[in-house]
């Protein structure tokens, strides 16, 4: 039994038992979708249209924006 997964990849937090990767994270609720959670419990339509949805983080992403993002020109 070994725990440790190569690809830390950001899963559905919708799916029951064979949780995919997510496609979308809202960043009004917080939960990260797949494509089919995310048409079925998260419309962009009706109360949930204001919401924004964007891009899960990538793992490779990760690894260097802790680092500082020094190069965000502000102003």
């Amino acid at each position: 039994s070994s725990s440790s997964s190569s690809t830390s990849a950001v899963k559905c937090q919708l799916c029951d038992r064979n949780p995919v990767m997510a496609t979308v994270m809202c960043e009004q609720c917080d939960v990260y979708y797949c494509n089919a959670c995310q048409q079925r419990c998260h419309p962009s339509r009706g109360p949930l249209a204001k919401h924004r949805l964007v891009p899960p983080p990538s793992p490779a992403a990760q690894a260097g924006a802790a680092a500082g993002g020094a190069g965000v020109g502000s102003g």
